[in-house]
């Protein structure tokens, strides 16, 4: 187990440990606690990604958890800072564009096509540079 920090005050706890991960996931974020499977246990990017899901459990604790649930809507904008993030850790940001937009339209049960998953993560880094 490895703690991070967030917001350089609050404890974020990574576990490396396969349980907890979904199995079309490598991670995974449950309020502070981080699970990353082994295999992927030097992938700064997945941890930053998880770590800005930590970053909204803190940020909004009460509402965060059931905008998680009932919000289709929040979870796309949580996984887009997330990917977004993570694509700051990659080397071709092209290719890390098509394969998170493919994650997003695949993996999460979200209404989006790839195109608009690649719109929303291009829109977003324009607003991080």
């Amino acid at each position: 187990m490895r703690i991070k920090m967030v917001f350089k005050i609050f404890p974020a706890f990574v576990f490396y440990w396969n349980a907890c991960v979904l199995k079309q996931h490598q991670a995974t974020a449950r309020g502070p606690f981080i699970f990353i499977r082994p295999t992927s246990k030097d992938d700064l990017g997945l941890l930053e990604h998880e770590l800005v899901h930590v970053k909204f459990f803190y940020k909004f604790p009460i509402i965060n958890p059931l905008l998680t649930m009932f919000s289709e809507k929040w979870r796309i904008k949580t996984e887009i800072a997330a990917y977004t993030k993570q694509l700051s850790f990659c080397d071709d940001f092209e290719q890390g564009v098509k394969i998170f937009g493919k994650y997003l339209s695949t993996r999460y049960g979200f209404h989006l096509t790839q195109s608009q998953a690649e719109n929303l993560l291009l829109t977003s880094s324009q607003r991080e540079i």
